[in-house]
């Protein structure tokens, strides 16, 4: 359940699901009453940049940017973790303590595969301060009930069904950007 959750607080379209902080934009929507985050362009037609990082960064206001994060996929934290500055310095910092994430730019990334990966037009990367900028509902919480009916489950079988009606939408637009993969 959580995996599924995950991808629809990132990804959700309303309708059934959770408006995710994407929303419509990872559809190419970039317009979309969802979400309405800023979009920001990596600089490339096909891949990141560490200018684009920056850019990224630098367009939610320093009040957000305090508790804002990183959240990418494995494939593109793969990519971005050989980007270098003009020194030839990694930006990509290792957490220096167990149980603390890794850092981009002084701020902590978080992996999901919920993401998209990086293409043309793709936004692989989200920015923001989650904590304050997107609100999940929770309707009524979970109920698990235990299905004895052998004709349901079978012969020594147990079935358990969950149930949980959640909901979540961008509440603070203004505390998120996404990088999209364009000129």
């Amino acid at each position: 359940m959580a995996i599924y959750e995950e991808a629809r607080f990132l990804t959700g379209q309303g309708a059934g699901v959770p408006y995710g902080v994407l929303g419509d934009l990872a559809t190419g929507a970039q317009a979309a009453p969802v979400s309405g985050i800023t979009a920001v362009v990596s600089g490339n037609a096909s891949q990141l940049t560490a200018d684009g990082l920056y850019d990224l960064v630098y367009t939610i206001a320093s009040q957000y940017r305090r508790n804002a994060v990183f959240v990418m996929a494995r494939l593109t934290q793969r990519d971005v973790r050989k980007f270098k500055d003009g020194n030839g310095q990694y930006l990509w910092q290792p957490g220096l303590q167990d149980g603390q994430p890794p850092r981009l730019l002084g701020y902590p990334v978080y992996e999901s595969d919920s993401m998209p990966a990086i293409a043309a037009n793709s936004p692989p990367i989200i920015f923001g301060d989650f904590r304050n900028g997107y609100l999940v509902a929770d309707r009524i919480g979970m109920t698990v009930e235990r299905v004895t009916d052998a004709g349901t489950t079978g012969t020594n079988t147990i079935a358990l069904f969950a149930r949980r009606r959640l909901g979540g939408q961008v509440v603070a637009p203004w505390s998120f950007s996404a990088q999209r993969v364009s000129t």
